[in-house]
């Protein structure tokens, strides 16, 4: 049974169920079907969760209403593969993998004729998006691809001897002329353009370094320089100078590829040279925008820091490589030893971004190897960081990841007087953590979070939910913490008291609460993943239609490559109102970026969705976050009420 698009085609005896179905797990031939969708397999290299057996059978094969397809979802919710149409012409045409429940790559047919054309890395994976324009499972162009992905491709290129993959990674002709460049400056990038295009091959040969069998590790491209625009281009120009990977060679030894000069196009890095395997010598690579004769090594560094951080990457990759194999004890050795390297890059690195990031890739790693048992020491190693490294930057960054990894263990893994201990230590750790680090990007989140914490634990003392939110409105109130909170305190304060409230529909049209004084009115803050509750809605529409006034207000989220995609959050609203609108025709008013950054969420501080309030006739607020099982009832005794 093949599936239809990208060579696959929905099961015909699922034909009908595919186009009604909402998400209900498929009961007939339900193992042959799992197995069916486990088969399918990526076109490109990804690493995605595998199951075992024992797993694969706690596993089930479900279909999907918006859009329409299919998933396969272990018992605890954590999703494996996702094949949907998107379109709705009855044809898949994106194919999801999943690592750990997160979407780390898909499988695209663009134009809808039944062939993939565009392949996407996702979540850990990375940011790389290919473009296949001829449809033959190779990538023909790259759409989007960091720096540290052009290194692991041109490693890659090296290693199967391929032209074409190493010159899908050069600057293009038009993307050349665009840079603008200086006669002088120019004329030497052509040079060393035409050398990369001319002997690839022929270099690839004459080393020994990079075989089919080395590995790759890491990318070391340093920091990226800015060329104002000037002398050298008419254009603002960013460039890695040297950029360089790292990889496994004979011996199991770290060794570095100097990939030179990489320019960044829109979103996507361009190499300009032909990469060199270092071997102590002088590099002929690199510095094509600043050439100097004296540049030693890749990256710009004088040599003895050089080979400080050299023997520091060759450390840190034979322990990720001992840690993929280790368990228990050893895993706990190996952990603490990760860190404490991590930590020696941040002793041995100037610069004060490239140190920033050191330091958050050494808290990410210690608390999530706390939080998964391999690192029983991870929270007391960063206290300790917070504690003996006044000088590091990002403390804020430890101290917050700490507070979240201990907090994450004792409620998944704690015992049950761990559990019920969580909030409170929670909450005092963020009392704490306010008061050390006032000024951090975290502080105006913590208030955010002591005030949820304090409104849903304690509802009948709404004074110290208000206590925190007002300082956080207070102190940030231009973030989207600060604003999260004036609206939730809007909300708390106007328990039987009329409040502002308006938005746009999404034609554009205003709406205003005020214009429907004399009608009871549910605002119902949702997103297309949690429409539970609007067929209770629909019948308390028909059933109060004289009475009730229903405004849905739409708060989609979709993540990108950058965050928040507002564009592709709207697009997913429309598609699914496109097929759900006959059944939702009450008011509906849309502004995307979930609780975090829809405007519609910050007037009342949302703070989960869906979420439910009602207002009575003269518009005063009679109870928000009201279960949509109990509406029927408020709304009778709202009718029946004379003032």
């Amino acid at each position: 049974m093949p599936f239809i698009g990208g060579n696959f085609r929905i099961p015909t005896a699922f034909l009908p169920l595919f186009a009604v179905l909402t998400v209900t797990t498929v009961s007939v031939a339900q193992d042959a079907m799992l197995k069916q969708a486990m088969d399918i397999k990526p076109k490109q290299v990804v690493e995605y969760e595998q199951p075992g057996i024992a797993v694969l059978k706690e596993c089930e094969f479900k279909k999907t209403k918006v859009p329409p397809g299919f998933l396969v979802q272990h018992k605890t919710g954590r999703l494996l593969r996702k094949y949907v149409d998107s379109n709705s012409d009855g044809k898949l045409d994106v194919w999801s993998y999943y690592q750990n429940g997160q979407e780390v790559y898909r499988d695209v047919d663009k134009n809808f004729d039944g062939k993939t054309d565009q392949y996407r890395w996702l979540g850990e994976a990375g940011t790389r998006w290919g473009i296949d324009s001829n449809q033959d499972g190779v990538i023909d162009a790259w759409k989007v691809i960091s720096a540290e992905e052009v290194a692991y491709e041109a490693f890659e290129a090296f290693r199967t001897r391929d032209q074409d993959r190493f010159d899908r990674l050069l600057i293009t002709p038009t993307e050349f002329a665009g840079l603008q460049l200086s006669s002088a400056v120019a004329k030497e990038v052509q040079k060393r353009w035409q050398n990369a295009k001319t002997n690839f091959l022929s270099s690839v040969r004459s080393q020994s370094e990079i075989s089919t069998s080395s590995k790759w590790v890491y990318a070391g491209n340093g920091w990226p320089s800015m060329i104002p625009a000037g002398d050298i281009a008419k254009t603002n120009i960013v460039v890695y100078n040297h950029g360089a990977g790292f990889f496994e060679s004979k011996g199991n030894e770290t060794a570095q590829l100097a990939l030179g000069t990489l320019v960044k196009i829109g979103e996507v890095w361009r190499m300009i040279e032909l990469p060199e395997v270092y071997d102590g010598k002088a590099l002929r690579t690199g510095g094509a925008f600043f050439p100097s004769d004296d540049m030693l090594v890749a990256g710009g560094m004088d040599s003895g820091a050089d080979r400080n951080l050299a023997s520091l990457y060759d450390e840190l990759a034979k322990i990720e490589e001992l840690l993929n194999k280790a368990t228990g004890t050893n895993a706990q050795k190996l952990e603490l030893k990760k860190c404490e390297i991590l930590a020696k890059f941040v002793e041995n690195t100037k610069d004060a971004q490239t140190k920033t990031q050191w330091v958050e890739t050494l808290a990410d790693s210690a608390s999530s190897a706390y939080q998964t048992d391999r690192f029983n020491d991870g929270v007391k190693f960063l206290e300790n960081i917070e504690k003996t490294k006044s000088s590091w930057p990002a403390l804020d960054y430890v101290g917050w990841r700490a507070i979240f990894a201990e907090y994450g263990w004792m409620v998944a893994n704690g015992d049950r007087e761990q559990r019920d201990d969580a909030q409170d230590k929670l909450n005092s750790k963020l009392v704490s953590f306010v008061k050390k680090y006032p000024k951090s990007q975290f502080a105006g989140d913590a208030l955010i979070q002591l005030g949820i914490s304090y409104e849903v634990n304690e509802p009948d003392k709404p004074s110290k939910a208000l206590e925190w939110y007002r300082q956080c409105a207070a102190k940030y109130p231009n973030t989207k913490f600060g604003k999260r909170a004036a609206g939730a305190i809007v909300r708390l304060n106007s328990q039987g008291k009329t409040f502002p409230f308006k938005g746009k529909t999404v034609d554009g049209k205003t709406f205003d609460l005020r214009s429907k004084t004399g009608k009871i009115v549910i605002l119902h803050f949702w997103q297309t993943w949690c429409d539970d509750g609007i067929d209770e809605l629909a019948k308390l529409a028909d059933k109060y239609k004289d009475d009730l006034v229903i405004v849905s207000c739409n708060i989609e989220t979709e993540i990108g490559e950058n965050g928040i995609d507002k564009e592709q959050a709207t697009e997913k609203y429309r598609t699914y109102m496109s097929s759900n609108r006959s059944s939702m025709p009450w008011i509906q008013l849309h502004e995307p970026g979930g609780v975090e950054e829809s405007g519609l969420a910050f007037q009342l501080g949302v703070s989960s969705e869906p979420m439910v309030a009602l207002v009575d006739r003269k518009g005063r607020l009679v109870e928000t976050n009201i279960a949509f099982g109990a509406l029927d009832r408020e709304i009778e005794l709202e009718r029946r009420r004379k003032n």
